[in-house]
């Protein structure tokens, strides 16, 4: 998962923090992805 939710900060929404080393780890990956659904 590329986010965490974190509760108990007073947001009742809750918040999300981005593990940006895993996303960076599968941006490829969604980059490819993204490209074939465009491709069609």
């Amino acid at each position: 998962m590329a986010f965490v939710q974190l509760e108990g900060l007073g947001s009742e929404k809750g918040e999300f923090v981005f593990d940006w080393d895993q996303v960076n780890e599968q941006r490829p990956e969604w980059n490819a992805r993204w490209n074939r659904s465009i491709e069609r």
